[in-house]
Parts: structure tokens; sequence; C-alpha cells
């Protein structure tokens, strides 16, 4: 793990200039360096142990906090709310680790099929037809402007990727 830590820090970013390339790479990096946090803090009392503002990691020979590195280079480079489902923050409430690394061929399919799965989990979305009310993660709250970038309101971007959608009247 070290010596793959050592490759993300030294890693030429002129070779990220083509999107699918640069955004796989710092999603698998982003997850690297979060499991490496845990195992750096482990036992951990709670995911704040991972020092999201804290640590600062070396990325393609520029230094980062995690939430800076989620914020700054994944967010704003990328433009793609998918990316919040990707990313593993080492706490329940968040999107699990994908089983495998994220790939330029599959990148879309792999954003696609991990928001699906997240908005599909009763973890995320609530939906409670008796009060007519849905309950959703703090994702959506912490990250609204991301989520209605391309579509009207948060529930219909969540809708995009459920199987049973939210009616439009629940709240």
């Amino acid at each position: 793990m070290n010596r793959l830590i050592g490759q993300v820090a030294d890693f030429d970013s002129t070779r990220l200039q083509k999107e699918p390339v640069g955004m796989v790479f710092y999603i698998n990096a982003y997850n690297l360096l979060v499991i490496k946090s845990v195992v750096d803090a482990y036992p951990m009392s709670s995911p704040q142990a991972v020092g999201g503002d804290k640590k600062k990691h070396r990325v393609a020979g520029e230094l980062y906090t995690l939430n800076q590195f989620e914020n700054s280079v994944l967010r704003e480079k990328f433009d793609d709310s998918r990316v919040h489902f990707a990313l593993v923050c080492a706490a329940k409430r968040c999107p699990p680790l994908s089983k495998e690394a994220f790939t330029p061929a599959r990148l879309d399919s792999q954003l696609n099929q991990f928001t699906r799965r997240v908005l599909n989990d009763r973890i995320f979305v609530q939906v409670g037809a008796e009060k007519r009310v849905a309950h959703l993660s703090q994702i959506f709250q912490w990250y609204q402007k991301d989520f209605i970038q391309t579509q009207n309101t948060v529930i219909d971007f969540i809708d995009r990727f459920r199987e049973e959608k939210i009616p439009a009247d629940f709240s």
C-alpha cells in the first residue's frame, strides 16, 4: 500500500488531461488515501479520526487534505455529481467502497452503477408513503448544488437512478 501511495504522490499530472483518465485516477487515489488513513488511525473511535481537514496527502505533486481533494479536485475539475457515490468516507452512512478500481473504459457505467446502488438503498433514501415524505442522506443537503445543476430538484436527480420513483408531491 505504501508503494502505491508513493506512486500516487509522485504521479505526473500532465498525463491526466483527458477527463476519464483523470477522473479515474483521482477517484481511485481518494479512496486509497481514505483506506490508508483508516489503517493509520486504527482502531478508530469515529470517522473523524480519518482527519478529513487535518492531515495533508500528496497527490500528483500537490498537497491536499481529503476535504480539499474532494472539493477542489474531484468536484470542481470534473463537475459530475455521481462522483459522490464513488467516494468512500469511512463512515456507515457513506457510500460503500467499490470491490474493484474504477477504469477509464468503464467509468460512466461504474458511476451509474454506484449511483443506482446507493440511491436504491434505504440507508440513503427512505420513502415514507404514509406521510408522503422522502428522508434523504445528508449528502444531498451538503452537496445540493451539485445535484440540481443538471436537474430541477434533488428528487429529480434521485429519480433518474431509482427503481421506485419518489412521487413529485412528496416533501
